[in-house]
């Protein structure tokens, strides 16, 4: 009896300082959450139908959503062949542009669907700034 009554009393010292977070502070939490735990997205160029413009307006759209990470997925052929220059040129711009706005630009490892899990597949590289 005497040590049930200890224990409890124990315990009751012990969680008296524990308090929940406040509604207001959870809210806030939501409202605004912490960079790493951001949702990410897949963002396919589609047949080479990319632009600067199209890419600062994509990135601009999944910050203003609250996108953390984007990950760039080449589909297709088109006018901006994956890999030539220009390409390459664009993945530079995408990845200052998704700097300059705070949203991480990675980049899957091959052309097409390899990411869906079939052969060849492999995790994602990062992009460097």
């Amino acid at each position: 009896m005497m040590a049930t009554l200890l224990r409890t009393l124990f315990l009751t010292l012990l969680f008296a300082g524990t308090t929940a977070p406040a509604a207001e502070d959870l809210a806030k939490q939501f409202s605004n959450p912490p960079e790493r735990t951001k949702p990410r997205c897949y963002w396919y160029w589609m047949d080479g139908q990319i632009s600067r413009e199209g890419i600062t307006h994509d990135l601009e759209a999944m910050r203003r959503v609250g996108i953390g990470e984007g990950y760039i997925g080449i589909i297709g052929g088109g006018d901006v062949k994956a890999l030539t220059e220009p390409w390459w040129q664009l993945i530079e711009h995408a990845v200052r542009e998704g700097s300059r706005l705070g949203v991480d630009v990675r980049l899957l490892h091959s052309p097409g669907w390899s990411q869906s899990g079939g052969r060849g597949s492999s995790p994602t590289r990062r992009c460097a700034t």
